[in-house]
Protein backbone atom coordinates (compact mmCIF):
# COMPACT_ATOMS: atom_id res chain seq x y z
CA UNK A 1 0.00 0.00 0.00
CA UNK A 2 1.27 3.36 -0.90
CA UNK A 3 2.57 5.80 2.28
CA UNK A 4 1.01 9.45 2.11
CA UNK A 5 4.06 11.48 1.06
CA UNK A 6 5.67 13.57 3.75
CA UNK A 7 4.08 17.02 2.37
CA UNK A 8 2.46 19.70 4.27
CA UNK A 9 -1.35 19.09 4.66
CA UNK A 10 -1.92 22.48 2.48
CA UNK A 11 -0.05 21.33 -0.75
CA UNK A 12 -1.11 17.67 -0.45
CA UNK A 13 -4.93 18.87 -0.33
CA UNK A 14 -4.24 21.17 -3.51
CA UNK A 15 -2.53 17.87 -5.12
CA UNK A 16 -6.06 15.87 -4.72
CA UNK A 17 -7.83 19.00 -5.65
CA UNK A 18 -5.92 19.36 -9.12
CA UNK A 19 -6.54 15.83 -9.29
CA UNK A 20 -9.46 15.10 -8.95
CA UNK A 21 -10.65 17.79 -11.21
CA UNK A 22 -7.93 16.51 -13.94
CA UNK A 23 -9.73 13.29 -14.51
CA UNK A 24 -13.18 11.63 -14.53
CA UNK A 25 -15.33 10.93 -11.67
CA UNK A 26 -14.57 7.41 -12.29
CA UNK A 27 -10.98 8.01 -11.99
CA UNK A 28 -11.52 10.73 -8.91
CA UNK A 29 -13.35 7.93 -7.01
CA UNK A 30 -10.52 5.41 -7.87
CA UNK A 31 -8.21 7.79 -6.25
CA UNK A 32 -10.78 7.61 -3.15
CA UNK A 33 -9.84 4.20 -2.96
CA UNK A 34 -6.35 4.17 -1.99
CA UNK A 35 -6.56 3.98 1.91
CA UNK A 36 -4.78 7.21 2.55
CA UNK A 37 -6.24 9.32 0.35
CA UNK A 38 -9.68 8.29 1.01
CA UNK A 39 -10.22 11.01 3.75
CA UNK A 40 -8.80 13.95 1.74
CA UNK A 41 -10.91 13.17 -1.77
CA UNK A 42 -14.15 12.54 -0.16
CA UNK A 43 -13.52 15.89 1.79
CA UNK A 44 -12.26 17.53 -1.45
CA UNK A 45 -15.32 16.10 -4.12
CA UNK A 46 -18.19 16.91 -0.99
CA UNK A 47 -16.61 20.55 -0.05
CA UNK A 48 -16.16 21.84 -3.98
CA UNK A 49 -19.46 20.36 -4.82
CA UNK A 50 -17.72 17.79 -7.67
CA UNK A 51 -20.20 15.41 -7.54
CA UNK A 52 -23.59 18.10 -8.19
CA UNK A 53 -23.65 16.90 -11.57
CA UNK A 54 -23.06 13.23 -10.99
CA UNK A 55 -25.72 12.78 -8.70
CA UNK A 56 -28.40 12.39 -11.34
CA UNK A 57 -26.14 9.65 -13.39
CA UNK A 58 -25.39 7.76 -9.63
CA UNK A 59 -28.94 7.70 -8.86
CA UNK A 60 -30.03 6.81 -12.35
CA UNK A 61 -28.28 2.85 -11.82
CA UNK A 62 -30.58 1.58 -9.83
CA UNK A 63 -30.39 -1.47 -9.13
CA UNK A 64 -26.84 -2.48 -10.46
CA UNK A 65 -25.68 -0.03 -7.77
CA UNK A 66 -23.23 -1.41 -5.61
CA UNK A 67 -23.73 -1.03 -1.77
CA UNK A 68 -20.51 0.60 -1.49
CA UNK A 69 -21.19 2.80 -4.01
CA UNK A 70 -24.89 3.86 -2.21
CA UNK A 71 -23.23 4.77 1.36
CA UNK A 72 -20.80 6.98 -0.48
CA UNK A 73 -23.79 8.79 -2.26
CA UNK A 74 -25.98 8.95 0.70
CA UNK A 75 -22.35 10.64 3.13
CA UNK A 76 -22.55 13.01 0.16
CA UNK A 77 -26.58 13.85 0.61
CA UNK A 78 -26.07 14.07 3.93
CA UNK A 79 -23.61 16.40 3.62
CA UNK A 80 -25.07 19.06 1.18
CA UNK A 81 -27.95 18.86 3.69
CA UNK A 82 -26.22 19.74 6.68
CA UNK A 83 -24.25 22.19 5.01
CA UNK A 84 -27.47 23.85 3.75
CA UNK A 85 -26.69 22.90 -0.25
CA UNK A 86 -29.62 22.17 -2.36
CA UNK A 87 -28.96 18.67 -4.31
CA UNK A 88 -31.56 18.80 -7.13
CA UNK A 89 -32.25 15.08 -7.48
Amino acid sequence: MPQTPHLPPELLEHIIHFSIRAGSLKEALRLRLQGDFKTLVEQNMFRTRFLDDSVRALRAQGPAFGEPDLGFLKRYLAFCVNAGHEVTT
